[in-house]
């Protein structure tokens, strides 16, 4: 009820406020109100806000991306965009702040996206034999097109990926994209 009163009177900050509260009275927060709550802030514009919120929960275990993290592989299947970007630059975050990852063989980050639970639009359409548009793949969205938008759009220098061959549900992220914006945020 206090994230929704926020997102009523339109002030992110109140949200983050409440998802820090609740964190200090350990209030269960589901993945559906955490996910509302970030999404709404980022779509304010609020970024910044976003992550913090993120980051706060994620330090507090309620939130994982990591899928495996020896591997360098998260999963973001459930996550909608302002989940998905708040991850990602947690995720950048910590590749730059640990020195023993610079030792790893040099893997790709592989960010699993899959499909999205919900229908949100169609990926694909077909058009039949008399030329009307068939639409019967609006279950099929995939939540990589967004994630490939937030690395673009979200991040500067803008940071390429690619899909893991035979698999369009993985993205690949080079580490070297990832090391251009501790550089690029620094000067």
């Amino acid at each position: 009820e206090f994230i929704r009163a926020a997102k009523l009177s339109r002030n992110p900050v109140m949200a983050l406020d409440v998802i820090k509260w609740a964190l200090i009275e350990e209030t269960p927060l589901p993945f559906g109100v955490v996910s509302d709550a970030v999404s709404y802030v980022y779509n304010e514009g609020r970024t910044d806000i976003a992550y913090e919120m993120y980051r706060n929960i994620y330090d507090n275990d309620l939130i994982q991306h990591w899928s495996h993290i020896d591997a360098l592989e998260i999963d973001l299947h459930k996550f909608s965009r302002g989940m998905a970007y708040s991850s990602i630059r947690c995720v950048f975050n910590e590749i730059l702040q640990k020195a023993e990852w610079s030792k790893m063989p040099q893997v790709p980050l592989t960010i699993i996206t899959g499909k999205n639970v919900k229908s949100r639009k169609p990926i694909t359409s077909t058009t039949t034999e008399n030329g009307d548009e068939d639409n019967n793949t609006t279950d099929q969205y995939r939540i990589s097109q967004e994630i490939q938008n937030i690395l673009v759009e979200d991040f500067y220098p803008p940071v390429s990926s690619s899909t893991s061959p035979g698999n369009t549900g993985r993205l690949l992220i080079d580490l070297q994209d990832i090391r251009k914006l501790m550089y690029s945020s620094s000067t």
